[in-house]
């Protein structure tokens, strides 16, 4: 009734109200008396035939319960102000667009709008499409406004924000609030259906409805929305041990818990180790990735005033569950001498491929402005690794250092090496992971497979007796074999790949000092500091390619079969 009244208001002309209330009589009679009351009709007196009383299901709003619900092309107004909350933003758009809606943000003006938290300078914000002035809430399909106590104080005062809930809430439009928001609308005297669970799919399958007449018809659509499955959050890249495969899957976002932030990743990298992982087969499914940097969402109250705000770019280490300041600790995170269970996010637990983590504050590290998070995660394993591997080389500039193994870790090593001064040799079975070690400034390359028979040689006659030390980042047994005849005398072997069986060493040449061995990894959160801001000083970065979390399946081939000559990056925006 109030729809056929509210359609026909749009025309003065009575002549159609007196037409259209007899073709109402068809159905109903009432209905025809009660639409050209509102209306200011002529009020039909009789039915111009007897209603048969059977019902036709595609003829009604309130009898038509969806087989397959949508929001695809819809139209949704998301209404923020300064001091919204911005994980539930970002959740509900990235939703939507996964969904095939069509997100709008809105709010009292075009300029930058800023979230909780965050320092008020351009490129800080989000720019909305529209402003309240601009648009009417009737074109769009429904209306979502994420609350924070500051964003609200600014709808309170506008009533043309007002305006738009209560007319949005009229027509029977979808709207989703969360926080104090849900505080406004009771004030504006919108009635509540308050979930503490399912907000979204509550939300989503409201906007496949398109017109709420559960609102005039108590607890109609109830009774359909369970029969929906939940709409998530985010999609991360997940291995399934049971079939032995990756896959893209649909989880909550974490909430973060003592001496956590919630951090919106910004890139995600592929790692040897992540593969390593997946043969060791930890038995359940978790999320792939132990490379990771992003943008602080949210701050729980323990970690709070520890150096971090809501807003900084960051990267971090991946182990948890671990004291961080034991003696052990001090050494590496797995030999913590306080908990019997250290873990490894991207192992154990959930980590770094998908678009929101939970990281300890332990972990991070605040990024230099010359760093740029979008390309930065390969740092913090590999390039953090490489860097600490040769700063633990004990030479001087001038020194010769061979690289042994010129992939990822290799071409940052490269690059760290140079930026320190020594002279670098680097050794690969791939000309083209040598073509990118010349590419970062390699003194000289050798391919120890096509030029086994000389290469030894020829190395140890250009360092004149053989190098200082040698770094070995491969992970082939053969490579620390064919790395300990490039030493002179007393050399150093650095052990930074993991071979599948034990090295072989031979304790008189270590007892009569013809070489000397040290291993590295990425070691603790204390030792990334020094890292981190030699990478941004000498503006070091890794040759990367940039994927899509949907990629993830094909990068994990690429990389089990050798195809990978980057670092494969995964990036969310």
């Amino acid at each position: 009734m109030a729809v056929f009244a509210f359609e026909l208001d749009h025309c003065d002309d009575p002549i159609v109200y007196e037409h259209m209330s007899q073709r109402l009589t068809d159905i109903d009679l009432e209905l025809a008396q009660s639409v050209a009351e509102l209306v200011g009709g002529t009020k039909p007196s009789k039915a111009t035939r007897i209603n048969h009383g059977k019902k036709a299901k595609n003829l009604s709003q309130t009898e038509v319960q969806p087989t397959k619900p949508t929001i695809a092309t819809h139209r949704v107004a998301t209404i923020i102000a300064d001091g919204f909350d911005k994980t539930v933003y970002d959740a509900i758009t990235s939703t939507l667009k996964a969904s095939g809606a069509l997100p709008f943000t809105i709010a009292s003006r075009r300029s930058e709008i800023f979230s909780a938290g965050v320092e008020k300078k351009p490129g800080n914000g989000i720019k909305p499409n529209r402003h309240l002035e601009g648009r009417r809430s009737t074109l769009f399909d429904a209306i979502f406004t994420p609350g924070d106590a500051d964003s609200i104080k600014t709808p309170e005062k506008s009533g043309r924000a007002i305006y738009w809930l209560r007319e949005a809430f009229g027509h029977l439009k979808a709207i989703g609030a969360t926080g104090e928001a849900v505080q406004l609308l009771e004030q504006i005297a919108v009635t509540i259906a308050k979930e503490n669970t399912g907000l979204l799919q509550q939300f989503w399958y409201q906007i496949a409805q398109h017109r709420n007449v559960d609102r005039e018809l108590d607890g109609l659509s109830s009774s359909y929305s369970s029969q929906f499955s939940p709409i998530f959050k985010i999609h991360p890249g997940q291995w399934d041990p049971q079939n032995k495969k990756v896959v893209i899957k649909d989880v909550p976002i974490p909430e973060p818990s003592k001496n956590q932030f919630l951090v919106k990743i910004k890139s995600a990298s592929l790692c040897h180790s992540d593969l390593m992982g997946l043969a060791r087969d930890q038995g359940e499914t978790v999320t792939m990735g132990h490379e990771g940097a992003g943008v602080i969402e949210k701050i729980h109250p323990t970690a709070e005033g520890k150096g971090f705000d809501v807003g900084d770019a960051i990267g971090f280490n991946y182990f948890i569950n671990v004291c961080y300041e034991c003696d052990g600790c001090q050494i590496h995170n797995t030999r913590c001498e306080n908990t019997d269970l250290p873990t490894c996010q991207g192992f154990h637990t959930d980590g770094f491929f998908q678009e929101y983590v939970v990281v300890d504050y332990h972990n991070a590290i605040v990024l230099p402005s010359e760093l740029d998070v979008k390309r930065a995660s390969p740092l913090f394993c590999a390039g953090i690794t490489a860097f600490n591997a040769i700063d633990s080389c004990e030479l001087q500039p001038g020194q010769w250092l061979a690289i042994v193994g010129c992939g990822g870790l290799g071409q940052f090593a490269v690059q760290y090496a140079k930026a320190m001064g020594y002279k670098v040799i680097g050794v690969d079975i791939s000309d083209d992971s040598l073509a990118s070690a010349t590419e970062y400034g390699a003194d000289a390359v050798f391919n120890s497979r096509t030029q086994a028979d000389t290469y030894v040689d020829e190395i140890r006659k250009l360092s004149t007796k053989g190098v200082h030390a040698a770094a070995v980042f491969s992970g082939a047994n053969a490579a620390f074999d064919g790395a300990i005849p490039l030493l002179r005398t007393n050399g150093l072997l650095m052990v930074v790949g993991i071979a599948p069986q034990p090295l072989q060493i031979n304790a008189v040449d270590l007892i009569t000092g013809r070489y000397r061995i040290k291993a590295d990894s990425t070691g603790v959160p204390q030792r990334m500091s020094k890292a981190v801001a030699f990478t941004a000083k000498h503006n070091i970065q890794p040759n990367v390619d940039f994927r899509s979390i949907q990629d993830l399946p094909a990068m994990v081939d690429d990389m089990k079969n050798g195809k990978a000559r980057r670092r494969q990056v995964v990036t969310f925006d």
